[in-house]
């Protein structure tokens, strides 16, 4: 297939960006370093709250930003972009009062030079676009000519759109578009986009962060695939695991190491709750209690990690089923786990967790984070191997072994395998940090971290081992060089 254009044919609302000084400065959200392109529509969306802030706008562009920011995630024209290098500085950190209490209501000049405040490590990513227009186009958006007219008044006052210096003019109308950017689930390109809410959490976001710079402004994730990059491919490997997750949200911080006992309790809690007798595509065995030999429910974290912020915190736990799995065990599935709200650990503790619905806000909770085409992955939690290694832990033995369970979940043989004590990904536990599972009788399985790469990109998620089941040997794609990580 060779490169398509997507043309709207009834476009009912755009919003047209020109980067006046033909220069666009504004970091990538996971990247300090790097340049932002296409310009997110969340940032777009931002910069009219600001405005609106600003100019003390009416009620009617409230209203008007009410509605935008529950439409559907727009497609964008956008042309090819030059970045340029941005070299580290220094540079002042935001004024701030000095001195004690009492004294923070006198005047005081002096502070307010550079030489008497700290200084602070900055970037200044910048590009070129070979086009200075960028537009956004809602083909299904239908607007009011009250909330059209008030959108149009409201983006003519915007006066920059990332960082201060890129000077733009913004224009609604509705002229046809040629996309190149535009949703699609099975996307390489990862973009903040908007849900119902997005003006309550950006004023909540400032009220908590006011006068610190605030580095991750809310949003929601949203795939893209990029049309003008787009290549005749032929199907790409895929697991046996489904990349539509059910998700549920912990309300207590926990660790990746915690991961193996509040795994275990959400599978204990979901064959509680679940179809009665169970199934062999939840419980794992045949109707004889034996073993299943087909793929079942598998129960995973999702973690904050592999970016230069990550913090290693579970954000939420994935309950993934088999592909195989029919949209009656879905639904019952998903039944299930709407009556789950609290964990019990033993001596781990409890905790209480809330269904995810809606569109994910943190990355790591998106499926596509974890499941998209990649080359190159790393282990979030640790491989465990189902048979022992011995001796040859890190060596050529292990190796042949993540091999194997590679081909058992419906991979090829990877092209390269390195197992390591410590995983690729930042913000990730060295794997003896993770505890073992004990089962009776049977000798303890041990484990380590491991990085695969395939001659070519397979689609995940990339669950293999013998802990795949129970939160282990969970794998995140890992950029290439020149491409940039993901924050979550």
């Amino acid at each position: 297939m060779g490169r398509t254009v997507s043309k709207i044919a009834h476009l009912m609302l755009a919003i047209e960006v020109e980067f006046l000084t033909g220069r666009y400065y504004a970091s990538a959200h996971h990247d300090p370093e790097a340049t932002e392109w296409p310009p997110h529509p969340a940032r777009l969306f931002s910069a009219l709250v600001a405005t609106w802030y600003e100019a003390h706008g009416s009620a009617e562009e409230k209203e008007a930003l009410h509605w935008l920011e529950s439409q559907m995630p727009p497609e964008i024209a956008a042309s090819s972009f030059s970045e340029r290098p941005a070299p580290k500085v220094f540079v002042p950190a935001n004024d701030k009062r000095l001195g004690k209490p009492q004294q923070a209501s006198k005047p005081l000049p002096w502070y307010l030079l550079p030489e008497n405040r700290g200084r602070r490590e900055r970037y200044f990513p910048s590009g070129t676009p070979a086009d200075p227009v960028v537009r956004y186009a809602w083909s299904r958006a239908e607007p009011s000519p009250k909330v059209a007219a008030a959108l149009a008044k409201l983006a003519a006052k915007v006066a920059s759109l990332g960082h201060s210096a890129s000077l733009v003019r913004v224009a609604v109308g509705n002229s046809l578009i040629d996309a190149r950017f535009v949703p699609d689930e099975d996307g390489n390109c990862i973009l903040r986009t908007t849900t119902e809410g997005q003006l309550e959490a950006l004023d909540e976001a400032f009220q908590i962060h006011r006068g610190v710079r605030q580095r991750t402004l809310p949003a929601s994730f949203t795939a893209y695939r990029d049309q003008h990059a787009e290549t005749a491919a032929p199907e790409l490997p895929r697991s046996v695991f489904d990349e539509r997750w059910i998700v549920l949200r912990p309300k207590r911080r926990l660790t990746l190491r915690a991961a193996l006992p509040f795994c275990l309790a959400l599978r204990d809690a979901l064959m509680k709750r679940g179809p009665q007798p169970l199934p062999e595509w939840l419980s794992g065995h045949e109707s004889g209690g034996q073993p299943s030999q087909r793929p079942h429910v598998a129960f995973v974290p999702l973690a904050d990690v592999g970016h230069v912020h990550a913090h290693g915190l579970i954000l939420g736990f994935a309950v993934i089923l088999p592909r195989e799995a029919s949209e009656a065990a879905r639904a019952q599935c998903s039944a299930a786990c709407r009556g789950i709200s609290r964990l019990t650990c033993g001596r781990a503790g409890d905790c209480e967790v809330e269904l995810l619905t809606g569109c994910p806000d943190r990355a790591a909770l998106a499926p596509f984070t974890w499941s998209r085409p990649a080359s190159i992955w790393a282990s979030a939690t640790p491989f465990v191997f189902d048979r022992d290694p011995k001796k040859d832990l890190f060596g050529p033995v292990a190796e042949g072994i993540v091999r194997q369970a590679c081909l058992r979940v419906g991979f090829p043989e990877p092209a390269a395998v390195s197992v390591t004590p410590v995983s690729q990904l930042l913000a990730v536990p060295m794997s003896a940090e993770f505890p073992a599972r004990d089962l009776p009788g049977k000798q303890r399985r041990r484990h380590a971290h491991v990085q695969i790469t395939f001659a070519e990109k397979v689609r995940g998620p990339v669950l293999i081992g013998a802990g795949r089941y129970y939160g282990y040997g969970l794998l995140r794609p890992l950029p290439k060089a020149g491409e940039p990580a993901m924050e979550t």
